[in-house]
C-alpha cells in the first residue's frame, strides 16, 4: 500500500480486492471518474467497504474504509490511501 496524502480517495486494484477473497457483487457501482490519477481520468469500477488495521501492535487502529476499486495494469501498489 502506498501512504499518499495528497489523495482525496482510497483506492485498491481489483486484483488485490479479488485476492482478499471478495467477489466483484459487492462491489457498488460509482458513476464518477478519478482524475489525475494518470494524467487522465479513470473510471473505477465501483466501490467497497473493508475493515482495515493500521499501526503496530501497541498502537493499532481499526477502522471502516471506503475504497474505490479501480482495474488497471502496470502499478506498483496493491492500493492508495490517501
Amino acid at each position: 500500500m502506498l501512504i499518499n496524502t495528497s489523495s482525496s480517495v482510497d483506492i485498491l486494484f481489483l486484483d488485490a480486492y479479488l485476492k482478499l477473497g471478495m467477489s466483484r457483487t459487492e462491489i457498488r457501482l460509482v458513476a464518477t471518474p478519478l482524475a489525475g490519477f494518470t494524467g487522465d481520468a479513470v473510471c473505477p469500477l465501483g466501490a467497497s467497504n473493508l475493515m482495515v488495521t493500521m499501526g503496530s501492535h501497541s498502537r493499532q487502529a481499526t477502522r471502516m474504509v471506503e475504497f474505490t476499486i479501480v482495474d488497471m495494469a502496470d502499478r506498483a501498489y496493491n492500493g492508495i490511501i490517501g
